[in-house]
């Protein structure tokens, strides 16, 4: 199942060129399909299991836990308020806006199951802003 959310999220890409023109509707939908089918099936690294494997009970107390709550609130309220703004409000910029939170929450979250990637992360941004 994560694999088909990454799927997704690759494919999604190819409607990119609609968030230059002016018009991310289409690729905020797709990428964020891809988001939720990646989250409900996330590989955990040290047990290669999805959330259909674990539970999903499971995979939201993981989602919980103290090393990873600020960044799963963070994610999932702009991963939902993309998609609202996209289907219901239909603003392209708030939609723009909740892709710009979404995507690196998402990586952020993603980071908290890979060990060091997090440090790994920062120590990048640390040596762009360093120039």
């Amino acid at each position: 199942m994560p694999c088909v959310g990454y799927l997704i999220q690759l494919l999604s890409f190819g409607s990119f060129i609609g968030v230059v023109t002016g018009n991310p509707t289409k690729f905020a939908i797709i990428y964020s399909l891809g988001n939720i089918l990646s989250l409900i099936g996330y590989d955990h690294p040290s047990y290669r299991r999805t959330g259909f494997l674990i539970g999903f009970r499971k995979q939201l107390q993981n989602m919980a836990d103290k090393e990873r709550r600020v960044t799963s609130i963070i994610f999932i309220s702009a991963l939902i308020m993309t998609i609202i703004s996209a289907v219901v409000l239909e603003s392209r910029l708030l939609v723009l806006l909740c892709l710009i939170v979404q995507i690196p929450a998402y990586i952020w979250y993603v980071a908290t199951y890979i060990p060091f990637a997090r440090q790994c992360i920062l120590n990048c941004i640390q040596a762009v802003f360093r120039r």
